[in-house]
């Protein structure tokens, strides 16, 4: 039987302490090894050259530039999984780094519970964010309600189908699958993909 591969992981935080604490956490999950540590946003991105890491953990508060720049160069790319670990909690700035194409935010008073289930999410190419933010999305949540459907289609859609595939999924047409996608944005002020799996990943529907 294959041995699962190690996950091999980058810090990136201007704080020596905090990631010695983080380390700390992170030794305690099976099968992931921290490959190596930076203090700016340029070590972290020769950190990721010189060792090829499956994940970078990086804080956004870092010495210009801030850690989003750690996305905005490696995601393109489309090899390494970013997920930032923040003192902010700010759902405008979460929002940023999901949409830049994070892979996860947690606030850092709750990493040392929440960053196991974080990495694990990365892992599945899945978004994590953290419980506080999930929780006061839900209680600012549109009051206009989806209907059935509609929900079946935003999960749907948070696992990367096209409206063909979701056509196909619910056995409707192509256009009437565009027409649902179309009215749940709507309802929920939505504008683009990437904000209908940000939401479904903040409401359970992933």
């Amino acid at each position: 039987m294959t041995e699962p591969r190690t996950v091999r992981v980058v810090l990136a935080d201007d704080h020596p302490l905090y990631r010695l604490g983080l380390r700390a956490v992170l030794s305690t999950i099976n099968g992931l090894e921290v490959a190596g540590e930076a203090s700016t946003v340029a070590e972290a991105l020769t950190a990721v050259a010189r060792l090829s890491p499956d994940l970078v953990i990086a804080d956004i508060s870092m010495p210009a530039p801030s850690g989003l720049e750690i996305v905005r160069r490696l995601r393109p790319a489309g090899r390494v999984r970013v997920l930032f670990v923040s003192m902010h909690r700010d759902r405008e700035l979460c929002d940023q780094a999901l949409s830049l194409g994070a892979h996860g935010y947690v606030v850092k008073e709750d990493a040392g519970i929440e960053i196991r289930a974080a990495v694990a999410a990365a892992m599945r190419d899945e978004v994590y964010v953290s419980t506080v933010l999930r929780t006061e999305t839900l209680k600012g949540a549109p009051r206009e309600t989806l209907t059935d459907r509609e929900r079946e289609v935003v999960r749907l859609i948070a696992r990367g189908n096209t409206s063909t595939d979701i056509a196909s999924a619910l056995g409707i047409s192509t256009r009437t699958a565009e027409t649902h996608r179309a009215n749940l944005m709507r309802k929920l002020e939505l504008h683009n993909t990437a904000a209908v799996v940000r939401w479904a990943v903040e409401h359970g529907l992933e």
